[in-house]
């Protein structure tokens, strides 16, 4: 029931969090002119060729539309009320809607992340226990040293170091996109993306070529992203094994003689996991 209540408490706070963030990063926004604001709503590629004078109108007739010069409340509002309908506005920077850019991306974020997640956790767990467990070894000592190595480089920092040499040193992984198949994948009509993941379609679609060339683009950007989340988890999984350890109940199942390998994953990391 209490884990009960601390979930229903954190999916409160989602909201709440999310709110007062958009509405400080807008007031932000709205520091600079409404004439500046007015360029975000407008594309490039149409206002490049257009006389000054329709120019001037153009953009008076966009801060009038969308009320850039109206109080603050009201234009937050106005795009707070427009992201709940799904107009999430226009990005001048890939020049689309900012929704249709985040739908289109968001398999291969979900794909990068659901590998780092399946790499970090099993890593991050064992290598926690296991130095916890053995504190003051050897062990423990290296595990430290790593993981204060690895929350201490930045990732885009440790993404270029390995860019450098497995890229422009070795040769041995490609830079770019998902897969050097990509464009030629979405161009053809016999290839159907199923779930949008192209490690899985491709397994899908039968094409193991497919699967493979997007494992190896996928290999740098999941050891860069999962790197500094594991050194986290395995600190956190080191404190808890050690504070487990230490309780009565480890003592009293080494006086019924069970192994030192019995008592660590069946008693203290069961405890340590809570």
């Amino acid at each position: 029931m209490d884990l009960l209540k601390f979930i229903l408490r954190r999916l409160l706070a989602i909201p709440i969090t999310l709110f007062f963030i958009t509405a400080v990063l807008y007031a932000i926004i709205m520091l600079a002119p409404a004439e500046e604001r007015a360029m975000l709503y407008w594309p490039p590629r149409t206002r490049s060729n257009l006389p000054a004078s329709q120019a001037e109108a153009k953009l008076n007739q966009i801060i009038e539309e969308n009320g850039l010069n109206d109080s603050y409340p009201q234009q937050y509002f106005h795009w707070l009320s427009g992201l709940v309908r799904g107009d999430w506005g226009f990005s001048p920077v890939v020049n689309d809607d900012v929704l249709t850019v985040l739908l289109n991306r968001t398999p291969v974020t979900a794909e990068l992340t659901l590998y780092s997640v399946l790499v970090l956790i099993p890593l991050g767990l064992i290598s926690g226990v296991v130095s916890g467990w053995r504190q003051g070894s050897k062990t423990d000592s290296w595990f430290r040293l790593a993981a204060f190595t690895a929350t201490s480089i930045p990732p885009f920092i440790l993404g270029l170091f390995l860019l450098s040499i497995f890229y422009v040193g070795l040769h041995w992984f490609p830079p770019g996109r998902t897969s050097m198949m990509e464009l030629a994948i979405k161009s053809r009509t016999t290839f159907k993306p199923i779930t949008g993941l192209l490690t899985i379609d491709g397994l899908l679609n039968g094409r193991f070529d497919i699967t493979l060339d997007a494992f190896r683009h996928l290999l740098l950007p999941v050891f860069t992203l999962s790197l500094a989340h594991w050194a986290t988890l395995g600190r956190v999984t080191r404190a808890a094994m050690i504070n487990e350890k230490g309780k009565e109940y480890i003592t009293a199942a080494y006086a019924r003689g069970l192994s030192p390998r019995t008592v660590l994953w069946r008693h203290a990391l069961r405890n340590a996991m809570l």
